[in-house]
């Protein structure tokens, strides 16, 4: 299958980032990608969904001495109560009202036979939009869960928003503080608050739950292929804070740079874990360890790679030649 590998290719491990927490649909910043067929994908190629560490967008942020500390909470969910707080103590009543407390607290009026069964009105910090400015106010709580839908916050128990992922509205767990903890299998990134009759859209950072994609899933969507991602959306690997793990050396090329033909570029995954990566001199093989199989000796510039006709097939771009090979395996997915 081509001459055996002794040499380098700079690519992003696909399955061996440290400090990983699950693999989600994540979208995609078309021009920062370089136009539809670029190949950044995740937070880092658009910053506005990209969880409480990469936030950017126009909110005030409190003026603060010189030797203040630089606030943990995100500026995107406003001031003064934590909204992340199920029981924040600024909402242990109604707003303007003093706290319950000694013998007052959850007295019921022994008059009304059915206040016995009525529970008491439950107060929570929520993020709601004012003039389309961020601002963490009490407001009156339901009892919907984690993932419950929603209309608005009053539908969501204390601790979680009513956001929106375009079609449908849910409860999710706010995120707004660093040390916040998403459970397993979610990660914390940016959606909008559910629809507010008279006020701009607002994002707030809360815990989503991964898509459990596959990384090798194609970006844009073939036509007429089912794909996990919508459209705007690539399949990546995020921290539980909404951003990219961090990479690690895969595997380099750089001492063929410059004796063949062609640079690292596109690549694809088989069915065994495989990865196939063009680079120098044509389509280079590894193992999902990073150890050289072996090489499709293109003798071009050769920029991708893909699996076609019944998986089994790899079609190459290679300069001015589209080629295709048959091979024992197929493509991850088909």
């Amino acid at each position: 299958m081509g001459h055996l590998l002794r040499s380098l290719l700079v690519i992003a491990a696909l399955g061996s980032l440290a400090a990983l927490s699950v693999v989600s649909c994540t979208a995609v910043d078309e021009q920062a990608a370089g136009g539809a067929g670029g190949s950044c994908v995740g937070p880092s190629c658009n910053p506005e969904d990209a969880g409480r560490d990469q936030i950017v967008a126009d909110v005030p942020v409190p003026d603060s001495a010189p030797d203040a500390k630089p606030s943990s909470v995100s500026p995107l969910c406003g001031s003064g109560c934590l909204p992340d707080d199920a029981d924040a103590p600024e909402c242990a009543a109604s707003p303007g009202e003093e706290p319950p407390s000694g013998d007052d607290a959850g007295d019921a009026d022994p008059s009304d036979p059915d206040a016995a069964l009525t529970p008491p009105a439950k107060y929570a910090c929520v993020v709601k939009s004012v003039n389309g400015k961020p601002s963490a106010e009490c407001a009156l709580a339901g009892s919907g869960e984690n993932g419950a839908p929603c209309v608005t916050e009053e539908s969501c128990a204390p601790g979680l928003a009513c956001v929106s992922d375009g079609t449908t509205a849910a409860c999710r767990q706010y995120c707004c503080e660093q040390t916040t903890t998403c459970a397993t299998g979610a990660f914390c990134a940016e959606r909008p608050l559910a629809a507010t009759a008279g006020q701009p859209a607002l994002s707030v950072p809360v815990c989503v739950p991964a898509d459990d994609c596959s990384l090798d899933e194609p970006y844009p969507c073939p036509t007429g292929k089912q794909c996990k991602c919508k459209s705007g959306t690539a399949c990546a690997i995020v921290k539980e804070d909404g951003t990219l793990g961090e990479g690690k050396v895969f595997f380099d090329t750089t001492e063929y740079v410059g004796k063949h033909k062609g640079l690292p570029d596109g690549l694809k995954v088989d069915k065994a874990g495989n990865v196939w990566a063009t680079g120098p001199g044509g389509v280079w093989v590894f193992s999902p360890e990073g150890k050289p199989l072996g090489r499709l000796d293109t003798k071009e510039a050769t920029a991708n790679c893909a699996w076609g006709d019944d998986g089994g097939t790899l079609y190459i771009a290679a300069d001015m030649y589209l080629c295709r090979v048959k091979t024992l395996t197929r493509g991850a997915g088909w």
